[in-house]
């Protein structure tokens, strides 16, 4: 999407600075890190295994965290199908091991995304790092006494 020539992406970082700028990017990029700390391995609400399939929590491969999604709405699907076959109209909710099919699917989705953006998460590491290697004294002194008073009004 182009707005009079320019791009409008809101993940878009300008390539050229200067050296006076360092900080301010440093900045940006700790900011970008601080965006991912809501995803975490221990907001899982499930044990993560899956007959079949294995643990979600170890799992690697998108594909196999997309066949869980499946085998659990799936399964989902067949129980009410079951129990409407059945006559029933009230029955106990669906669950896969103690858990809901709700929290099958955030946990299932919460490692898709930690293991879709792990490679980011390194890369802005990565570049934060090759840029604290430009700071001078003054910008590494300046730069502590902001986090001391960011603390200090954070008391």
């Amino acid at each position: 999407m182009t707005a009079k020539g320019k791009t409008a992406r809101k993940n878009e970082v300008a390539l050229t600075f200067t050296s006076n700028q360092v900080p301010d990017m440093i900045k940006v990029l700790e900011d970008k890190l601080a965006a991912f700390d809501g995803i975490s391995e221990s907001n899982y609400r499930t044990s993560g295994q899956i007959d079949g399939l294995g643990d979600i929590k170890t799992m690697t491969d998108l594909s196999s965290l997309i066949r869980a999604n499946g085998m659990i709405m799936q399964s989902e699907e067949y129980y009410n199908q079951s129990a409407q076959a059945m006559g029933l109209d009230k029955y106990p909710q669906f669950s896969y091991k103690g858990n809901t099919a709700e929290d099958w699917k955030k946990d299932i989705k919460l490692r898709y995304d930690l293991i879709n953006q792990k490679e980011t998460i390194d890369k802005l590491n990565h570049f934060k790092s090759k840029l604290e290697t430009f700071l001078s004294e003054e910008d590494k002194k300046n730069m502590l006494l902001k986090e001391m008073e960011a603390f200090a009004k954070s008391l």
